[in-house]
């Protein structure tokens, strides 16, 4: 059924049984400022923060980025459950299919939801990461890094790279700038693709239970990198970063990540997710080599899986990787 109660009870929910911040009440709206529809959907044992994504002639898949989210085991009965809900909302007749993401492993999901007519896809949100356990002592998570890692932080602080927070909304529109232009020539750099600036602007102004900040490190008033982190119980993910080109000697985007963990260790969270890596895909190799420098355990999800919502027109398009560019 629709959720009827409020954003506190929400995210109560689902920060109680370990949540992403893409479940978030907060998330939902930022997803609703942008033009999509949000069901949040609350059944037997679970909640589901789904949003509705446009696909071409008319129609729309709905999907539950990082969720749902259980109260405690889920089992197929759970996931029929949810199928028909989805068939039940307004609009239903346009949802061509769900998208599930469960944060757990495949061993603990994939029978359940198999046996519920999910199958496994190309992944949406990263199926791996690294998270960081922020209640050792800071000394063992510099023990815990590699060497080049801590050498990188130590030679950016003796250079005099300096790091700079923008946590308040006066702050982060003016850091939102700096960020931006470092974002946009990086991902140039590198041939990857990003979303329009709206998106960015709507992370960058999250408040609430789920928020964000952004980092800036500068060397002689030039900034140099930049990062934006979310918070939401209590965990900081790592979700957007971006350098200049040409000062790689100055180790900035190890400081702003180093100081990022550290600010999150003093200011009482857990644990530190840096939002993805890969073993497979040679574009991420780079960055993942740098995550894994900082340390934390390696984690992997159950991935992305979809269920048919109207099965003929689904079908019907499936084998023409009609699906291939929404994810």
């Amino acid at each position: 059924m629709i959720f009827s109660g409020d954003r506190e009870a929400w995210n109560r929910f689902v920060i109680t049984h370990g949540g992403s911040f893409l479940q978030s009440w907060e998330w939902g709206n930022l997803q609703r400022s942008l033009g999509r529809q949000v069901w949040r959907i609350y059944g037997g044992g679970f909640a589901a923060s789904a949003i509705a994504v446009p696909l071409p002639i008319w129609t729309r898949y709905c999907y539950i980025p990082y969720g749902p989210v259980f109260e405690g085991a889920a089992h197929a009965e759970q996931w029929l459950a949810l199928k028909k809900e989805c068939r039940g909302l307004p609009d239903a007749s346009f949802l061509l299919f769900l998208r599930v993401e469960p944060r757990g492993t495949r061993d603990a999901f994939g029978g359940a939801l198999r046996h519920a007519g999910f199958f496994g896809t190309g992944e949406s949100q990263p199926r791996e990461t690294l998270i960081l356990d922020l209640r050792q002592e800071e000394n063992d998570m510099l023990e815990g890094m590699e060497y080049s890692t801590r050498y990188a932080i130590r030679t950016a602080e003796r250079r005099g790279v300096t790091v700079r927070t923008a946590r308040d909304m006066p702050e982060k529109q003016e850091f939102f700038g700096i960020f931006w232009k470092l974002f946009q020539d990086t991902n140039l750099r590198h041939g990857l693709r990003m979303r329009h600036e709206n998106y960015y602007r709507a992370v960058a102004s999250l408040e609430g239970d789920c928020s964000s900040e952004i980092m800036v490190a500068e060397h002689e008033g030039i900034p140099l990198a930049a990062a934006m982190f979310v918070m939401f119980g209590d965990a900081v993910a790592y979700l957007y970063a971006a350098s200049a080109r040409g000062y790689g000697r100055l180790n900035a985007p190890s400081l702003v990540l180093w100081s990022a963990i550290r600010s999150a260790k003093q200011n009482g969270f857990r644990s530190f997710d840096f939002w993805g890596i890969s073993h497979d895909n040679p574009k991420w190799a780079g960055m993942s080599a740098f995550k894994r420098g900082f340390g934390g355990k390696e984690v992997a999800y159950a991935g992305t899986w979809d269920a048919p919502l109207s099965r003929g027109l689904y079908s019907l398009l499936r084998p023409l990787n009609f699906f291939r560019h929404f994810r």
